[in-house]
């Protein structure tokens, strides 16, 4: 599912360098973003077994691929941030994705 996602990963702390980033704000960036994504696992979990794992999954991949545009036009490194926290907040499909990978890894 993310076979290229390493390669701009590489070159991406430069790119914020150049928006105007530090080194500091490069951490804080980092740290926005895990924080972002580690408070939507268990509301994700939960929404996943109430709500369906497939819409979900439909419906919350369409935000991630539009985050992109944040980091993609980003003028600056507030945007990097912004764009960052919204793309893990989507990411409250993952547990419904893991639960749909492992039923199809137990056979």
């Amino acid at each position: 599912m993310n076979f290229t996602g390493p390669i701009p990963g590489t070159y991406s702390s430069l790119f914020y360098k150049n928006l105007g980033a530090d080194d500091f704000l490069l951490g804080v960036i980092g740290f926005a973003a895990t924080i972002a994504l580690a408070l939507v696992q268990f509301p994700g979990g939960y929404l996943a077994d109430k709500d369906g794992r497939r819409s979900l999954v439909v419906t919350m991949t369409y935000g991630v691929a539009l985050s992109y545009l944040f980091l993609v036009f980003a003028p600056s490194w507030h945007f990097i941030v912004f764009g960052l926290i919204i793309q893990n907040f989507c990411l409250l499909y993952q547990p419904a994705l893991f639960a749909i990978m492992l039923r199809f890894c137990r056979s």
